[in-house]
């Protein structure tokens, strides 16, 4: 019996290892496939074909009322159109955050904001109040997490989380992304 889970095992290996790599290329238009052009296609050409909508990172900033000489920390994104072509949607966002040790929701933000079309290349930092908004006067380990919509072609780059410690409220808010507790 165990000669025979042993030949099994290695004859196992042996077929997979021989065996052809076959590589997927999602095409939607059925009727103009080109065999040429699968050879050297990789997922980010794919994913610049259209609008493209990436989150590249979270922007702390102060948002100051008109009187007042400390401001309120929001945390907001930077949004780019890394695509082809505008977008012709409304961009919405949501986001949250938690902390860190019991995963409790601390604040949530959601808005659509950009009405109108982001065109290819073209970075949006939503402010004017926008965003989580940090008003606590202990500093917190948070996760800070984003999403934005409408999805496209490349949902990975639609969504963000990361963690901060953010003290918010009292004279001297500050932030910093702990990156190595992503």
């Amino acid at each position: 019996m165990k000669k025979l889970l042993v030949f099994c095992t290695i004859f196992l290996f042996v077929f997979l290892a021989f065996s052809p790599y076959i590589k997927a290329v999602y095409n939607t238009n059925q009727e103009s496939i080109d065999i040429n052009n699968f050879k050297d296609i990789s997922i980010s050409e794919e994913s610049s074909k259209g609008f493209d909508l990436a989150i590249i990172d979270i922007v702390p900033y102060f948002w100051k009322e008109d009187k007042g000489l400390s401001g309120e920390l929001h945390l907001s994104l930077e949004i780019k159109n890394i695509g082809d072509s505008p977008t012709n949607d409304v961009i919405r966002y949501y986001g949250n955050s938690s902390y860190f040790i019991n995963n409790k929701n601390y604040g949530s933000a959601w808005g659509a904001l950009l009405i109108g079309s982001l065109d290819p290349g073209e970075t949006w930092i939503p402010k004017s109040s926008a965003g989580l908004l940090f008003l606590n006067f202990i500093p917190r380990i948070f996760y800070i997490e984003y999403e934005v919509t409408p999805l496209d072609s490349n949902p990975d780059n639609n969504y963000i989380k990361q963690v901060y410690l953010v003290r918010g409220g009292g004279v001297f808010p500050f932030w910093k992304h702990f990156s190595f507790l992503d």
